[in-house]
């Protein structure tokens, strides 16, 4: 009997994807969890002898594929320098639309979000390809694993005549970052003005709450249930992929840019909601025209076609 290679991961909305597909070519083990209990070694992602037990672990496990997300930290370098020393493929996957642009020469004066070293990088078009600063890795264009199992099943834009209800998912919110909630704060006032429903779904590591009466959050939300039944009449977010998301399940949304990123796409083609003449703007995005831009956007990053979320290409 063939012994199964073991695939190490993190668990993640991009990586859960790849790991279905490939359950039964793998043994799986979760890389988050022997970090985890390997608090008791040193309780900071810092720690110096926590990331020898670490790697010591590694070697004993010996897997063939380490599949992360792009992610700067201490386990990303433990595998990155395993991956060279013992020529382990190390896949790291495109998990967001980043600020910017992606991961690109996009932002001025070189200033790009920086990628993880790793032998393999899962891009998720042509588009992003071409700008991607690849730091020696193999570009592997491979879409976005996310929506592989919904291309077929998306609902048409819905017809909408009145925009009542108003799902708002605004990217986290950081200890520091208490003035950046007053565009958030002049939004919400002005939509709770305006009379309509409220609903907020806060990312899950956000560290501030801004005053929150006459809004609904929505702790539990299945946000891709709820994007992919169009159970919102519109979604407003910020540079968040979650953005992106809404627009794929033909969704009506508005770029809102809470945390006044440079240089978004979303603006590029989108522009942003003004909330001075929102009423304006809110009209504008029912109109089949601004469905379109949508649509171009969608079009544009190439994310209309199933891809196949096989890693045996990694092993042979």
């Amino acid at each position: 009997m063939k012994i199964k290679p073991i695939l190490l991961y993190t668990k993640h909305r991009q990586t859960i994807p790849i790991l279905e597909d490939n359950k039964n070519d793998y043994y799986l083990i979760s890389f988050d969890s022997i970090w985890r209990i390997l608090r008791v070694f040193g309780k900071t992602n810092s720690s110096k002898f926590r990331a020898r037990i670490y790697y010591w672990i590694l070697c004993l496990l010996r897997p063939q594929i380490i599949l992360d997300i792009n992610w700067i930290g201490r386990v990303a370098l433990i595998h990155y320098l395993y991956s060279k020393r013992h020529k382990v493929k190390l896949v790291a996957v495109q998990h967001g639309f980043y600020t910017g642009g992606y991961i690109s020469t996009r932002f001025p004066e070189g200033r790009w979000h920086k990628m993880a070293r790793c032998t393999h990088f899962w891009i998720w078009s042509d588009v992003i390809r071409d700008e991607v600063i690849s730091n020696g890795a193999e570009l592997i264009l491979k879409g976005n694993p996310l929506y592989n199992k919904f291309i077929t099943d998306r609902k048409d834009y819905r017809h909408i005549t009145q925009i009542r209800s108003i799902l708002i998912l605004p990217t986290s919110f950081e200890r520091q970052d208490a003035e950046k909630l007053e565009k958030f704060n002049a939004l919400v006032l002005t939509l709770k003005h305006l009379g309509y429903e409220l609903y907020v779904k806060f990312h899950p590591m956000n560290f501030l709450f801004p005053d929150l009466t006459g809004i609904k959050v929505m702790a539990d939300l299945d946000v891709y249930k709820a994007l992919a039944d169009q159970e919102f009449d519109l979604i407003i977010a910020d540079h968040s992929t979650t953005l992106l998301d809404a627009i794929y399940f033909n969704n009506l949304v508005s770029f809102c840019n809470f945390h006044n990123s440079p240089n978004t796409l979303y603006e590029k083609f989108l522009g942003e909601l003004n909330i001075e003449s929102i009423e304006v703007d809110l009209l504008n995005i029912i109109s089949s025209d601004r469905i379109q831009e949508q649509m171009n956007l969608i079009a544009y990053l190439g994310l209309n076609n199933r891809y196949n979320n096989s890693l045996l290409r990694f092993i042979n």
